[in-house]
């Protein structure tokens, strides 16, 4: 069974007494509890725009600790939630995770029969299964509803939920609720609680609205979304319709267009600088400015900058590459990342400026199976701030497909290196250095020569590729900065 954190916020003594009193006997022994206390003085809680008080939202405190826990899953939920007899939750949960899910953008009616079984018709190439994100579990009891239907059905039940465990299809929005939600703690960044402005504007959007983001992202990372019928709990308590009619209200419209007014899936591989969840959070931004609401727009963002410092990037490497320059801010990077200097005169040669460290260090990784296919890998020089590098930025890689620059200014020159350095024979060298069998008409490259690649694309060549294109580097007139030039075009 994977280690567990389960995440709870509360602002009423009545409720968390009970709920302790009904889950303690079944997550004793096998998870960690986060209860996140809701009220004065927040003992604990940073004053901090990303962890909005007085709200539920404020249980993405508990999602940071979760995940500095080194916890492997994370379960969240409500303080009026309830165990259901006879349904073993972690383990419905992890079951699922352990099996993985289609991502395709079709319906599995497999998954509909419990057999685990893709019916005659669905496309064998949508049949493999991948890492699933996040689940959203199922609930027995008060229906989650928005305030409009609740006044139009204020007596509606859930008796008996469908006890399936459905893939949502890619490209397809689903609905997901906190309440009973579990998540990868690795796609905790995803899943932040929006911020409030005001103490109130768009509250009781935060959870559906961190869902709408986090299911782009997951098909943007190739990964499962799933509903879990199997994995239920019992919610025991209606809010106010009344008053969630007044809250919900400057939401609506907002609410319509966030799915349709996102970049599609396709379009998010690869952003810059801040990664899938940077780009879609930006985009977000703008459509709430669009309804005349930039006060939101760029409080948004702000608190979205915190909450990438204080989640933390995914577990890699930071490479470093040094001569001489003071390297105190090496401190303050996150423990979740495993920070190795490549030092000029000590490591090698002080030849080949930042590209002759980068390929020392891929090629001595990948010689000792060091290099992990599912793993960020980071390259920045040591005075990072220079080339687009940030705190935010580094934290948004968790999502890392390919080569992705830090920098968001993207540089163009011909073949001659012109218009920025006059004299460089890219053309002739690209071809010479294999990068590729044709030259670009235009090449596109970053300053400075900061970025972030997974595992599997560093895989892609060989210790002994990247030491003969280290050696061609170093001895070169003007390799260095030809390589600046040829890095986004080394793992096409």
């Amino acid at each position: 069974m994977a280690s567990w954190a389960v995440v709870v916020p509360s602002c009423r003594p009545e409720s968390l007494a009970g709920f302790l009193d009904a889950w303690t006997p079944y997550l004793s022994g096998c998870a960690e509890l986060f209860v996140v206390h809701d009220a004065e003085p927040w003992t604990g809680i940073p004053d901090d725009p990303a962890f909005p008080r007085r709200t539920d939202a404020i249980r993405s405190w508990g999602f940071v600790r979760a995940r500095r826990s080194g916890a492997e899953r994370v379960l969240s939920l409500d303080d009026d939630v309830r165990p259901v007899e006879g349904v073993d939750l972690l383990a419905e949960y992890d079951r699922a995770f352990d099996e993985g899910a289609p991502c395709s953008p079709h319906l599995s009616v497999g998954a509909l029969t419990g057999t685990g079984l893709e019916m005659r018709g669905f496309p064998l190439g949508s049949r493999p299964r991948c890492p699933v994100a996040f689940q959203v579990g199922g609930w027995l009891g008060v229906p989650d509803l928005d305030a409009r239907t609740q006044l139009a059905a204020p007596e509606a039940r859930v008796v008996d939920h469908a006890r399936a465990v459905l893939p949502v299809p890619r490209g397809v929005l689903t609905t997901v609720c906190a309440m009973n939600l579990a998540v990868r703690a690795d796609r905790l960044v995803w899943l932040w609680q929006l911020p409030l402005l005001d103490g109130a504007r768009y509250l009781r959007w935060h959870d559906i609205w961190a869902g709408i983001l986090a299911k782009r992202c997951a098909d943007a990372a190739g990964e499962a979304v799933l509903v879990n019928g199997r994995a239920l709990v019992y919610h025991s308590r209606a809010s106010d319709p009344t008053l969630n009619a007044a809250r919900e209200a400057s939401g609506y419209p907002v609410n319509e267009r966030i799915w349709d007014g996102l970049p599609p899936a396709g379009q998010l591989r690869n952003t810059v600088p801040r990664g899938t969840y940077g780009a879609l959070t930006d985009e977000f931004a703008r459509l709430v400015r669009e309804f005349g609401d930039g006060d939101y727009a760029d409080h948004l963002l702000r608190a979205r900058d915190s909450w990438l410092r204080w989640i933390g990037g995914p577990v890699g490497a930071l490479v470093v590459a040094r001569n001489e320059e003071e390297t105190s801010w090496l401190a303050e990077v996150p423990t979740s990342w495993t920070v190795s200097v490549v030092q000029k005169g000590r490591d090698l040669p002080n030849v080949g400026r930042e590209a002759s460290s980068y390929l020392w260090w891929i090629e001595r990784e990948i010689a000792d199976g060091e290099v992990d296919p599912s793993e960020v890998y980071a390259f920045v020089q040591a005075r990072p701030w220079d080339h687009g590098f940030t705190w935010p930025g580094l934290a948004s890689m968790i999502d890392v497909r390919g080569f992705v620059p830090f920098d968001r200014n993207v540089m163009v020159c011909q073949g001659d290196g012109q218009p920025h350095h006059g004299g460089l024979p890219l053309d002739r060298l690209f071809v010479e250095w294999q990068i590729g069998t044709a030259p670009p008409e235009r090449y596109a490259f970053h300053g400075g020569a900061q970025f972030a690649v997974d595992g599997a694309t560093l895989l892609r060549h060989s210790a002994e590729r990247y030491a003969e294109l280290r050696r061609v580097v170093e001895t070169h007139p003007v390799g260095p900065w030809v390589m600046e030039r040829f890095w986004a075009y080394l793992w096409p």
